[in-house]
C-alpha cells in the first residue's frame, strides 16, 4: 500500500491510497457478467446455470482450469487474464450461488459400463446443476436395444441424485412424415445415480419392478 503525506491546514493527514496491483486484486461482478457475456454465453447460455456450465467455477484458480482442460474453450487461455478470471468468479458466485447439495465436479459426459459395453449413459447438467437429464442406452429381457430418460430428479446427498424413469415412443425414423400422434413418455420407473468420484457412478435402475444395477465409468475421449 501507497501512503500518501498531506498537511490540509492543519495536523498531518495519512491518506491510504491503493497500488496498482492491489486494485487490480479487487473483484468486480458487473464486469465479470459482461465478459461472461462476451465470452462464454454462446456455448454455457445466459444466464450462468441453465446450460452446461461446470459447478466448480467459484474461484479463479478453477476457471483457468477449465480453460485448460476442456480443449473447445482452449482458444481463451491467451484471451483471459488474472483479472478477467477473478471478476468472472465474483460474477459466478454473485449469479449461481455458493455449491449446494452436489459434487464439486461436472458429472455432465458419457458414460459406459465396462462389462457391458453396448450399455451406457450420456448425463447433462441444468438449471444451475441442480437437475440432472439422461439418456440410458441398454438392452431389454430379449437382448434387443431400448433407451430410457429421465429428468426432473433431485440430489438427495453429496453424490446422490434420483429421478424417475421414462421410456419414449414415437414415429420410426423411416416414416415419411411424423405422426405427433404417436409421441409419448411413459414413467416406468426410478433412477438413482451415486457417485464414489469424479470417474466412477453406480446406476441402480428399477424397471416395472425389476432392479438393476449398473457399474459405469466416465468414457475417456481420446484428445
Amino acid at each position: 500500500m501507497n501512503l500518501l503525506l498531506a498537511r490540509a491546514s492543519g495536523p498531518l493527514f495519512f491518506i491510504a491510497l491503493l497500488s496498482c496491483a492491489e486494485l487490480a486484486s479487487a473483484q468486480d461482478s458487473a464486469r465479470g457478467r459482461a465478459l461472461y457475456v462476451a465470452n462464454c454465453a454462446r456455448c454455457h447460455a445466459d444466464p450462468p446455470g441453465s446450460g452446461f456450465i461446470d459447478p466448480r467455477v467459484r474461484t479463479p484458480d478453477e476457471i483457468r482450469g477449465a480453460l485448460n482442460r476442456v480443449s473447445p474453450m482452449g482458444f481463451l487461455q491467451s484471451v483471459i487474464t488474472a483479472q478477467d478470471e477473478r471478476d468472472l468468479a465474483a460474477y459466478f458466485v454473485e449469479s449461481l450461488g455458493p455449491p449446494t447439495n452436489r459434487p464439486d465436479y461436472n458429472v455432465g459426459d458419457f458414460w459406459w459400463d465396462q462389462k457391458n459395453g453396448g450399455s451406457s449413459i450420456n448425463l447433462r447438467q441444468f438449471s444451475g446443476r441442480n437437475q440432472l437429464a439422461g439418456i440410458w442406452y441398454t438392452y431389454d429381457a430379449s437382448g434387443n436395444p431400448v433407451w430410457f430418460l429421465f429428468n426432473g430428479g433431485s440430489w438427495s446427498g453429496p453424490s446422490i441424485y434420483t429421478a424417475p424413469l421414462f421410456r419414449g415412443r414415437g414415429s420410426p425414423f423411416t416414416a415419411a412424415e411424423v405422426d405427433p400422434s404417436r409421441y409419448g413418455l411413459t414413467e416406468v420407473g426410478l433412477v438413482a445415480l451415486v457417485f464414489s468420484n469424479r470417474d466412477n457412478v453406480d446406476l441402480t435402475f428399477t424397471v416395472s419392478g425389476q432392479r438393476t444395477l449398473a457399474k459405469m465409468v466416465r468414457f475417456a475421449f481420446p484428445n
